[in-house]
């Protein structure tokens, strides 16, 4: 998936924030939601350049800003990469390329959220 298209695949739906309905959660959940291209950019690059400890580093703030922003499916699914990841021994990047698309997807469902909420 190329992350300059910024689309959920066909099988799945975008995902919504738990906190969508909360008016004061509003502009803060689209400044997070504003900052998935960017996100979605470094985790690939990270994830095709070799470099394990960024990748993790990302993945750890996804994993942690994903519930507080009230997408728990971001939490659950950074938090299951991140351990296979960390799990991953030499051929850590063969071993966890499904795990990569599948996360990756998740940000693009989010992404694809944003835009249908009206609020770009």
């Amino acid at each position: 998936m190329n992350s300059n298209q910024l689309k959920p695949t066909k099988k799945t739906n975008p995902i919504f924030s738990d906190f969508s309905d909360d008016d004061s959660m509003g502009k803060i959940i689209q400044i997070f939601l504003n900052e998935i291209p960017k996100r979605i950019e470094l985790i690939e690059n990270s994830f095709h350049s070799g470099n394990k400890e960024q990748l993790c580093k990302i993945i750890h703030q996804l994993k942690g800003a994903g519930g507080g922003y009230g997408f728990k499916l971001i939490t659950s699914n950074a938090m299951a990469f991140e351990k296979k990841i960390k799990q991953a021994e030499d051929n850590w990047q063969q071993a966890t390329t499904k795990a990569l698309e599948e996360f990756v997807d998740i940000l693009h469902r989010a992404y694809a959220g944003r835009a249908d909420s009206g609020d770009t």
